[in-house]
């Protein structure tokens, strides 16, 4: 055997990783280059689920991808999984009063005499206890 036929050293493939996208029902797997901007893989995984890149959110062990970041910027290992998330949009800081059996009010516009006066539920052993979101208890006040 001569020096030009000597089997070539394989070396292992450092410029290109493997992650896993899942969002609970699907899971994609993806080998891009470690330099390559997340975001391509972001527009990939939306682009194949039919979903809006503005409605998913990225996450790597509960922290959030941005779409510059890279792999490599991520230190990411080959075999990572990524977590897609629905965004969570909604919500305020108002606070709601009421005893679950009406319909609650908002603090904030609601006049104090039109406040729900009925005591706290406190059965744990109701199938619908606690109440549902929106719903609080009622507050006593002294006024």
């Amino acid at each position: 055997m001569s020096d030009s036929e000597q089997p070539k050293e394989e070396k292992p493939d450092n410029t290109h990783i493997n992650l896993k996208v899942s969002d609970g029902s699907a899971e994609i797997f993806f080998k891009i280059k470690r330099t390559t901007p997340m975001r391509r893989l972001m527009e990939a995984f939306c682009k194949r689920q039919g979903k809006s890149m503005d409605t998913i959110r990225f996450l790597i062990d509960g922290a959030r991808v941005g779409p510059d970041n890279t792999p490599d910027s991520l230190e990411l290992e080959d075999g990572d999984v990524i977590e897609a998330h629905r965004e969570q949009v909604g919500g305020n800081n108002k606070s709601w009063i009421g005893c679950g059996k009406h319909i609650s009010s908002v603090m904030d516009v609601t006049p104090k005499d039109k406040w729900c006066t009925c005591e706290p539920v406190d059965d744990s052993t109701d199938p619908n206890y606690p109440p549902r979101a929106g719903t609080g208890f009622a507050r006593k006040t002294t006024d």
